[in-house]
């Protein structure tokens, strides 16, 4: 039980401690931001998020047997892009979005708030870019949701 205990301090450390300026730092090498402009946000016990500049990075903290604290950058899925990209589309939280497979072996089919749109990712050096295919089509949303504002044109 002691372990277990001290295992779950040490995730919090290594959370906390990735919410320091050192993860600042890192996250403006990788975003290519100056450091004054990235705001870090604890996502969970072992994650964190940095934006800035327009654009998001994820890190997963641990702290190694000499109580030091590594940050490393969590690679974007193909399908997490994809999702982030339909949900900026369609001006809807990424949570209510929903993919499944194209056509084809790398597309997804985005559903949320209203809207339907088809998208295409390709692997860019470590992370993904996903385009949409065609327009984003108004779909019926069920009973007591609120209405979707409409894609940008």
């Amino acid at each position: 039980m002691k372990r277990a205990r001290a295992a779950a301090l040490a995730l919090a450390a290594a959370s906390a401690a990735c919410g320091t300026s050192q993860l600042a730092h890192q996250a403006a090498r990788d975003l290519r931001c100056p450091a004054k402009q990235i705001e870090v946000t604890e996502v969970d016990e072992v994650r964190q998020r940095a934006d800035g500049c327009g654009r998001t990075a994820s890190y997963v903290c641990s702290v190694d047997m000499h109580s030091r604290t590594t940050c490393v950058r969590e690679r974007t899925s193909a399908r997490k892009t994809a999702q982030d990209e339909a949900a900026s589309l369609f001006r809807c939280p990424p949570e209510r979005v929903t993919l499944d497979d194209g056509p084809d072996a790398d597309s997804y089919v985005a559903r949320g708030c209203g809207r339907e749109a088809t998208f295409t990712c390709h692997a860019i050096g470590d992370s993904f870019r996903c385009a949409r295919v065609g327009g984003a089509a108004v779909i019926d949303e069920p009973a007591g949701s609120a209405p979707a504002a409409a894609p940008p044109r």
